[in-house]
């Protein structure tokens, strides 16, 4: 039997979560060059000299911290692994505060979704959009085995956060979506379909298109296609007019596997495009506007870089012998600041909602893992938390007042067997409080921490 998403009523009774407060021990139009002039290094001093040890009990905060606010949206597959070679089966969740930080609401909005789904979220957050594998060829299995040997295929479906409607999309097996146009409609390839009554138009002229494409990125605010193509270069599809623009041949084409081998990362408000590439030690920023392309003289990681909410700054990190250090680059002239230099690695970089604070996760060692805040404005950088017993560690979401941090920590190589979780800790420190307890299950995916919305 084909396994379709299912929605599941919202009106289903939460099933409550309680956890522990600590962890376990465990060809451009112009060019441009920015000047680089970093001062001198920052070396952070973290306000915890010493790793809090784990105690059995929770540790009591003087002064009760209210409930963090919004609601969490995220894949898991909650299925203790018996078989690793059985398929991933996804369903969708809704994490709602409960009235302690301890006490979390977890409730199923759809499931039995196939695969390693994509998502994303409309511009107005009142929708997901997301992918789930269906029985292509119509031999009864969906696998990602299936789908590697062509046997089966992923189509579109929506979640609406307003009214809990689930939808399908698409029944067409489409080969991949690019994102977002608006809050109700979604551009597929060169075609759109209205998310509400389910009408397609056309996009793009399919003529007037390259034919080496093998990448492409949807600018947030719907006017620009970016494009990776197998010659060597970069290109912008401006969606109104159709026109395409080479505004780069530094950066482009594809890996040994004929895979994209370009990372580009729009700025929120669509006016800049940063493009990375592994083989590749610099930095290239496009104007959308203008097409001027600035290159800064940087040597970044393979790191991909972060924009700041407010589209002030991009965040990118430098790795040096033994050491790694955060630059943050002005989008008023693309200037570089080094913000601070540290021993071992620096990885996961995440801007709060209101871009005054980026967390980052740091690294010495092979189970090593730390949680940091940098205060953007005064520099201060604050060690959260720290285990020498993390092998799969990663921060999931800030709260939308950029409040709270979300982060998960797995102790073993296997989720299998391992004590894993998604917890909660407050940007000024304290105690880890576990919010939902993923051990022997594979690992959460996909994190959206939203404000409430209110119903029509």
């Amino acid at each position: 039997v084909t396994a379709v998403p299912t929605r599941i009523p919202v009106t289903n009774t939460p099933v409550v979560v309680v956890g522990t407060a600590v962890l376990p021990t465990s060809a451009s139009t112009s060019t441009h060059t920015a000047t680089f002039t970093p001062p001198p290094t920052h070396t952070p001093s973290p306000t915890a000299t010493t790793t809090p040890q784990p105690s059995a009990t929770p540790t009591i905060t003087p002064t009760p911290l209210p409930p963090p606010p919004g609601e969490i949206y995220v894949f898991w597959d909650p299925q203790i692994i018996n078989d690793w070679n059985s398929n991933p089966v996804h369903s969708l969740h809704l994490i709602t505060p409960g009235k302690s930080p301890d006490h979390w609401n977890l409730q199923t909005l759809v499931e039995e979704i196939i695969g390693h789904p994509q998502l994303t979220l409309s511009p107005g957050k009142t929708k997901f959009a997301f992918t789930a594998l269906e029985d292509k060829n119509g031999d009864g299995h969906v696998s990602d085995e299936g789908y590697d040997r062509g046997f089966d295929a992923p189509n579109i479906f929506t979640y609406s956060r307003t009214n809990g409607e689930f939808a399908r999309l698409t029944s067409e097996y489409f080969s991949g979506y690019t994102g977002w146009l608006s809050d109700n409609e979604l551009a597929i390839g060169d075609r759109a379909i209205n998310t509400d009554n389910l009408s397609w138009r056309q996009l793009l002229n399919q003529a007037e298109l390259p034919d080496d494409i093998i990448g492409s990125s949807l600018s947030p605010d719907g006017k620009f296609i970016a494009i990776n193509q197998n010659s060597g270069q970069v290109s912008l599809i401006n969606i109104e007019s159709g026109e395409v623009v080479v505004v780069t041949n530094e950066i482009g084409g594809a890996n040994e596997v004929g895979r994209s081998d370009v990372e580009m990362v729009w700025s929120p408000d669509g006016k800049w495009l940063a493009l990375t590439q592994p083989s590749i030690s610099h930095l290239i920023v496009v104007n959308t506007d203008t097409q001027v392309v600035v290159q800064v003289p940087a040597a970044v990681s393979l790191l991909k870089p972060v924009w700041s909410p407010d589209n002030q700054y991009l965040a990118v990190v430098q790795q040096k012998a033994g050491e790694s250090a955060l630059i943050l680059l002005s989008s008023s002239d693309f200037t570089g600041q080094e913000m601070l230099s540290i021993p071992g690695g620096i990885y996961n970089l995440l801007w709060s909602p209101d871009s005054s604070q980026l967390a980052m996760a740091t690294t010495e060692g092979e189970k090593d893992a730390s949680l940091n805040v940098l205060n953007i404005e005064n520099g201060d950088f604050r060690e959260l938390w720290h285990s020498t017993e993390s092998t799969r560690f990663y921060i999931a979401a800030w709260s939308p007042d950029s409040t709270w941090l979300l982060f998960f920590n797995g102790q073993g190589w296997s989720p299998r067997d391992d004590t894993a979780g998604i917890y909660l800790i407050h940007r000024d420190g304290g105690d880890p409080h576990l919010v939902v307890d993923t051990s022997g299950s594979r690992d959460p995916i996909a994190f959206y921490w939203l404000p409430i919305i209110n119903a029509p």
